[in-house]
């Protein structure tokens, strides 16, 4: 079996702080955003259902989020969820 080579200073500095934005964006403690007009949300995903091949996509949802943002839409945070 071969030996992986031993990672450099940096590399070990780079591995460390994914790992804390990896833990960050898994914690529960944020909240998820949520549109401010749902219905003109609605439509926007329906635009880009229609030009888009894959949908959901990060480019679908991408061009959706602009075209939204476009025509006045916004977003908010939602609450926090809680463990019970």
């Amino acid at each position: 079996m071969p030996r992986l080579p031993a990672p450099k200073g940096n590399q070990v500095k780079i591995d460390k702080s994914f790992e804390m934005a990896w833990e960050l964006a898994k914690s529960d403690d944020k909240g998820d955003n949520a549109p401010t007009n749902p219905k003109l949300w609605a439509q926007a995903k329906s635009k880009a259902r229609s030009k888009f091949k894959v949908y959901p996509s990060a480019y679908a949802n991408g061009w959706a989020s602009k075209w939204y943002k476009s025509k006045g839409g916004g977003w908010k945070k939602k609450g926090k969820k809680s463990k019970k």
